[in-house]
C-alpha cells in the first residue's frame, strides 16, 4: 500500500471517528430542539407537525449530498406552511435552518483537523461532504425524538 492509500485511509478513519465523537452533542441539540417547541404549546394552540413530515425531511437528506438543498426544502416547507401550524409553527423551521447551518463549523473543524493529522490533501468538497454526513445524523435523532415526544391528538 502506498504511503498516499495509507494517508487516505487515516483520514477517512479520522472523519468516521469524528463524526461518531460528535454524536452525544447532535444527539443532545436535536432533542433540545424539539422540546423547546414542545414546551411552548398552550391548550389551545398545538404544533400540528407530524411524523410524515420528519420522514420527509429525513428523505430529503438521503437523496442529496448537498446541505443547502435540504436547507432549500425547509424553506419550501415553511414557506407552503400557511397556517403557521408546521414547519412555521413559531419559528421552528428557521430554527432547524440555523442548526443545520450550525453543524458546518463543526465539518470544517473535522476537516481541518484529520488534514492535519493525517497530511491528507483534500479537495474543496470534503467539507461539504462531511457536513452533510453530520446533517443526515442530525435530522435522523431528530426525527427519532420527534416521534417519541410529538403532539398526538385527543380523541
Amino acid at each position: 500500500m502506498s504511503e498516499q492509500a495509507i494517508q487516505e485511509t487515516r483520514y477517512h478513519l479520522d472523519i468516521a471517528q469524528g463524526v461518531e465523537r460528535q454524536m452525544n452533542a447532535l444527539v443532545v441539540s436535536a432533542r433540545k430542539l424539539i422540546d423547546e417547541f414542545l414546551a411552548n404549546q398552550k391548550k389551545d394552540e398545538q404544533w400540528d407537525m407530524g411524523p410524515t413530515q420528519m420522514s420527509n425531511l429525513l428523505g430529503v437528506c438521503g437523496e442529496t449530498e448537498s446541505v443547502e438543498v435540504v436547507i432549500g426544502y425547509v424553506q419550501y416547507q415553511i414557506g407552503r406552511d400557511d397556517k403557521r401550524r408546521n414547519w412555521g409553527w413559531r419559528g421552528f423551521g428557521d430554527r432547524l435552518i440555523e442548526q443545520l447551518r450550525a453543524r458546518q463549523a463543526e465539518a470544517q473543524a473535522l476537516v481541518s483537523n484529520a488534514v492535519r493529522k493525517t497530511s491528507h490533501t483534500v479537495d474543496s468538497t470534503a467539507e461539504d461532504h462531511v457536513w452533510m454526513l453530520l446533517v443526515r445524523q442530525y435530522v435522523g435523532h431528530l426525527r427519532r425524538y420527534f416521534t417519541y415526544r410529538r403532539p398526538r391528538k385527543e380523541g
